[in-house]
């Protein structure tokens, strides 16, 4: 009797079904799409591309790295050159950092940002967005969303209130 209390008690802890066929990321795709007419930087963790001060951002389902990490904040610098940018970025595919990676990132990152729009399809997307950018990046707007016009909208309005 005791076990099967236990049992019942546990699956209220256990990720549902759902919550699994979600973290499949084979079905995945990003929310945001890949322009076909802008210039497009490809890292080992994420293509980014800059136009009219806002920065996109589409994670790659890579593991991550120090090494990969600084790459793609060097193509970041690259295509933002010295100036302040608003970031949509995409981490449906994202994958999870460690917490020396995280301070990396913001330490790196930080500088360089307005504000953040996160877009994430997954259970692991949306964590990462908390985590790593809601919570590392004090001082600077952040907001998540489940669809690319609701994101750029949002990016856009803080681009008027500056």
């Amino acid at each position: 009797m005791f076990l099967l209390v236990l049992q019942q008690k546990l699956r209220n802890y256990l990720p549902s079904k759902q919550i699994l066929n979600e973290m499949d990321l084979k079905n995945k795709q990003p929310v945001l799409k890949l322009p076909g007419n802008k210039k497009v930087k490809e890292t080992e963790i994420g293509y980014f591309w800059y136009e009219d001060e806002i920065l996109y951002g589409v994670a790659r389902s890579r593991r991550r790295t120090l090494d990969n990490i600084s790459d793609a904040l060097q193509t970041i610098r690259s295509l933002v050159k010295g100036s302040k940018a608003y970031f949509v970025v995409d981490l449906t595919l994202g994958r999870p950092y460690s917490l020396e990676e995280k301070k990396f990132i913001k330490e790196g990152l930080f500088p360089m940002l307005k504000g953040i729009a996160i877009l994430a399809a997954t259970p692991m997307g949306r964590m990462l967005g908390r985590t790593v950018y809601a919570k590392e990046f004090p001082g600077i707007p952040v907001s998540e969303f489940e669809c690319a016009e609701d994101a750029e909208d949002w990016i856009k309005q803080l681009k008027h209130k500056d």
